[in-house]
């Protein structure tokens, strides 16, 4: 039998737990056609910003990438999802990964660089082109934002 006294502090008084979450990934550094991403560690289940930006002022990060548990209780890294930012020709445009997030960036992104004529020199381009156009409507094909024709 277990008797209290009004003076004496419950156990919980002096009980605490303290949780320290220490899955992470690791600080990485990705070489993606010849442009260096830096990302900090993150914990698990977090989408890690690349320390590089997107020029000067902005606050958009030039790249994403996701902490993983796969299997469980292990971290790593998922894929690089590049931004849309700083990108000058079609070779560029066909390094990003189409996303929802981003595929009206991208499908702007690609009708600017195609309305620049030296942009659209060779058949290689030509195939680039078709390419970020098959994964635009492909991710993109309920988005009005995406298949309205802008003039």
């Amino acid at each position: 039998m277990y008797f209290r006294f009004e003076d004496e502090p419950d156990w919980a008084d002096f009980f605490a737990i303290f949780l320290e979450y220490t899955d992470h990934c690791p600080h990485d550094v990705v070489v993606l056609a010849n442009v260096t991403y830096t990302f900090e560690a993150s914990p698990v289940n977090f989408s890690a910003k690349s320390l590089e930006m997107c020029g000067s002022g902005e606050n958009s990060p030039r790249a994403v990438r996701m902490c993983n548990s796969d299997p469980p209780g292990v971290s790593v890294w998922g894929e690089v999802t590049i931004g849309v930012c700083n990108i000058h020709d079609i070779n560029e445009l066909t390094q990003v990964t189409v996303t929802e997030d981003n595929v009206e960036d991208v499908a702007s992104q690609l009708s600017i660089l195609t309305s620049i004529n030296e942009n659209v020199k060779d058949e290689l381009n030509l195939n680039d082109v078709a390419s970020i156009l098959e994964n635009v409507t492909e991710i993109g094909a309920g988005n009005q934002h995406v298949s309205q024709v802008q003039s």
